[in-house]
C-alpha cells in the first residue's frame, strides 16, 4: 500500500514538473511575441503604448496574469508579476525593458525592442534545447523511483 502511494506521489510530482515546464515555455514564447508586437507597432505606426498594450493578445500571458496587469497597471507591474516564472536574467532584462519603454525617442525605443527581442529569442532557443531533456527526465524519474521502491519491497 505504501509503495503504491509513493509511486502515485512520484508520478504526480513528475506530471506537475512537466506542466510547469510547458507553462514556462508558453510564457517565454508569449514574451517573444509581446516584444515583437511592441517593436513592430512602434516601428511601423508609432502607436501609443496604451493602445499597444490593449491590442496585444496571448493566452499563456493572460493566464499568467501578465496581460490584465499590463492593461490595468502598466508594463512594470506586469513584468514584476512574472518573477519566478522566468529565469532571473530574463526577468532582469524584462525589468530593464519595462523601465526604459516609453522613455525616449522612437529610435531608442526601436533599439530597446530589438535588443530585448534578440535576448528573449536566444533564451527561447536555449530553453527549447533543454526542454525535451527535462521533460523526459520528469517523466522517467518517477517511474524509476517507483520501480526501485517495488524492487526493494519485494
Amino acid at each position: 500500500m505504501g509503495a503504491a502511494m509513493l509511486v502515485a506521489a512520484s508520478l504526480w510530482w513528475g506530471l506537475e514538473k512537466v506542466r510547469e515546464e510547458e507553462r514556462r515555455l508558453l510564457i517565454l514564447r508569449g514574451l517573444v511575441s509581446f516584444c515583437r508586437f511592441v517593436g513592430e507597432e512602434i516601428n511601423a505606426y508609432r502607436t501609443p503604448l496604451l493602445k499597444i498594450f490593449s491590442g496585444f493578445e496571448n493566452e499563456a500571458l493572460f493566464e499568467a496574469g501578465f496581460i490584465p496587469l499590463l492593461r490595468k497597471e502598466g508594463v512594470a507591474l506586469a513584468v514584476a508579476s512574472l518573477e519566478g516564472m522566468v529565469n532571473r536574467d530574463i526577468h532582469r532584462e524584462l525589468s530593464h525593458f519595462a523601465a526604459e519603454l516609453g522613455g525616449g525617442d522612437t529610435e531608442s525605443q526601436k533599439t530597446l525592442c530589438a535588443l530585448t527581442l534578440e535576448r528573449l529569442e536566444r533564451e527561447l532557443e536555449s530553453f527549447g534545447k533543454a526542454y525535451a531533456e527535462r521533460l523526459r527526465m520528469y517523466k522517467l524519474l518517477p517511474l524509476l523511483l517507483g520501480a526501485s521502491v517495488i524492487i526493494l519491497l519485494l
